[in-house]
Parts: C-alpha cells; structure tokens; sequence
C-alpha cells in the first residue's frame, strides 16, 4: 500500500511540475499573456502550485525513508514545504475572487485603481504573509509538562 501511495504521488508531483511549469513559459514566451491584469494571478497560483508539486518529493522521501527525517526537523521541514505553499494558494485564490468582484460590481473603480504593480505588489505581500504566518509555527518548540520537547506542536505555542 506504500509503495503504491509513494507511486501515485510521484506521478501527481511530475504531472503538477509539468503542467505548471508549461503556464510559466507560455507566460513568458506569450506578450499577450502579460497584457491581461487579471493572469498575474495566474501566474502566482501557478508558482505556488509548482513549489507544492515540486515539495511532495520532500513527503515522498519522508514516506520511503522516514529515518530520514530525524523529528524536531523532519516535522517542521515537511509542515514548512507542504503547508506554506498552500496558504499561498487559497489567498491567491481569495485575492482573485475579491479582484474578479470588484471589476464586475465596481468597473469604473477597477479601471482607475487596480495596476500591474498593484497587483504585484499583493502577490507579494501573498507570500510574505504565508511565510511569516504559516512559517513561524512549526518552528516553535515549546516544553511539555515533564520536560520532553514537543516538536511542532502548535497547540502550545509559549
């Protein structure tokens, strides 16, 4: 059952590189692409969703060697590489629902107030976010109550 569960994530991780990777370079190779506000959000999920596919080798290495990933580490390095570039998604995804509203209720508004850098910008503040909020936890260590650590536990942050 392993082997067949490190299999298929072996062949989600190549599909997801594979086709996000084909997003940015049609992105970069098409000028047409760049001319639409709305595709650097596109772009953006895309690089997130190529940093999760590209981290589910971290997972699978974890699945086929768990030695490998001693626990203070190996816990925190598997939270950071999975669950980071997922917050980043779904904000991403949030940021372009609250874009799409606002050109469809608020055209005139969007037209004058929503830029390319704006919109670079939040991507930005996106990923800065994710890290600093989704970043900080795993790396938190607190003391159980009979002095064992207990590594990436978030429900006692001290």
């Amino acid at each position: 059952m392993t082997t067949l569960f490190i299999v298929t994530e072996f062949i989600f991780m190549t599909i997801i590189v594979v086709e996000n990777g084909l997003v940015l370079i049609a992105f970069v190779k098409n000028k047409k692409l760049r001319s639409v506000l709305t595709h650097y959000y596109l772009i953006q999920l895309a690089l997130t969703n190529l940093a999760t596919g590209a981290f589910l080798s971290v997972h699978i290495a974890s699945l086929w060697r768990p030695a490998w990933f001693e626990p203070r580490v190996g816990c925190a390095v598997r939270y950071l590489v999975m669950v980071v570039p997922f917050a980043m998604s779904m904000q991403t995804l949030l940021a372009i629902t609250f874009d799409r509203f606002i050109a469809v209720v608020l055209p005139f508004f969007y037209r004058r107030n929503v830029s390319r850098k704006g919109i670079i910008v939040l991507c930005t503040i996106i990923n800065v976010g994710s890290i600093l909020l989704f970043g900080v936890l795993p790396v938190s260590v607190s003391k159980s109550r009979d002095g064992r650590d207990d590594y990436a536990n978030t429900s006692k942050l001290s």
